[in-house]
């Protein structure tokens, strides 16, 4: 399965110690916005850190952020000379963009719906 995903950029609306912050699109031309998540206080108690903004900003980055590890993906198989599979004789740097680039590809498919 291939998750279509509401195209960025999205921004957080709201602000701190709000109930309910939004993450939505930008507006388009005609000046309409769409919600695609609502973040809700996360502190139980009273003292607790509430990461509500920064989980936000963190949705919010998620279009951005899956164009930038697909260019890694891109780049680290231009680089190694193809495919990126088991670990060979590669030097540290060598060996360290593969095992990014292989990081990289398991978010991709968790971020693209695959099992």
């Amino acid at each position: 399965m291939t998750a279509a995903h509401t195209p960025g950029p999205l921004r957080v609306v709201g602000e701190q110690g709000a109930r309910c912050v939004e993450v939505q699109t930008m507006p388009d031309a005609r000046g309409y916005v769409r919600t695609v998540a609502q973040v809700y206080e996360t502190a139980m108690r009273v003292g607790e850190p509430d990461h509500q903004i920064a989980d936000a900003a963190l949705y919010a980055a998620a279009p951005e952020l899956l164009a930038a590890l697909r260019l890694i993906d891109v780049a680290a198989r231009a680089i190694l000379g193809g495919p990126i599979g088991g670990k060979g004789t590669l030097s540290p740097q060598y060996e360290a963009l593969r095992a990014s680039a292989i990081a990289a590809r398991a978010a991709i498919a968790k971020a693209s719906g695959a099992p």
